[in-house]
């Protein structure tokens, strides 16, 4: 985990964070998945980004295991094109700004609700004309009747661009990409954030003991990674348990 994840786990919960630290579940949310892959997209120096994202996507779902119900294949190719498309066009916010003493321009890209291991929204599913095949993410009078055709974007022959492109021309691009200027906080309030920043990952790295467990958050607002060895009241989680030992642990900015 990064300085940011550790301190959101803290928050949330000092052992899945002492825990985190050196150990992570076989099994990877599609969601946790296609957030580290647009952050490596957006901080590359890559030519092409968005492919980095989606290659990104593949490779950890080769790797590892996506943590659902389903045909992974299927959603690993759907999270792919979605990393694919979004790169192409709290804590971790106050956080950075107070390392990097620097305003910030939080992105919010709604990508829809998740149902069988698919995301619907408009950077991912479109529908087709039954005759001259034209591509339309939102009608522009009435509705989609049944001769429409269900257009998914990692299935289809179009380009990105000309996907992107299409969501302008049916104005929904601005339903589901917001752009919010966060204002730097006065220069006291950012070492204050700093320095209790640095106070909570001091506390975690001098843990020697495994901390008290947080049942009210175990489930909520997702299911922690290290649910079912917590409620088993062993000493941390094993290999043998499906676990993946962390080599490397960075826990200070």
């Amino acid at each position: 985990m990064n300085s940011a994840e550790t301190l959101l786990a803290m928050d949330r919960c000092p052992r899945a964070a002492f825990w985190g630290e050196k150990w992570e579940a076989p099994a990877v949310h599609p969601n946790e998945v296609l957030r580290r892959a647009v952050d490596a997209g957006l901080l590359t120096e890559e030519e092409d980004p968005g492919q980095l994202a989606g290659d990104m996507v593949m490779t950890e779902a080769a790797e590892r295991t996506l943590d659902i119900e389903g045909s992974q294949y299927t959603c690993a190719v759907h999270t792919a094109a979605l990393a694919d498309i979004v790169v192409t066009h709290s804590w971790k916010g106050l956080g950075e700004m107070s390392v990097y003493q620097m305003p910030m321009t939080m992105t919010v890209v709604l990508i829809g609700q998740r149902r069988d291991g698919r995301h619907h929204s408009p950077w991912s599913k479109a529908w087709l004309h039954p005759r001259s095949r034209t591509l339309r993410i939102r009608k522009r009078s009435g509705e989609f009747d049944g001769k429409w055709i269900e257009c998914w974007r990692e299935t289809s022959d179009f380009s990105r661009d000309h996907w992107i492109d299409h969501m302008r021309q049916d104005y929904v691009l601005n339903d589901v990409l917001f752009e919010k200027e966060i204002k730097m906080p006065e220069q006291a309030m950012l070492s204050k954030i700093g320095h209790l920043a640095e106070k909570k990952l001091k506390r975690l790295a001098d843990m020697t003991e495994i901390p008290d467990p947080t049942p009210s958050v175990c489930d909520w607002p997702t299911k922690c990674q290290f649910n079912n060895v917590c409620w088993q009241f062993r000493p941390e989680p094993t290999e043998r348990d499906g676990f993946i030992r962390i080599t490397e642990t960075l826990v200070h900015p």
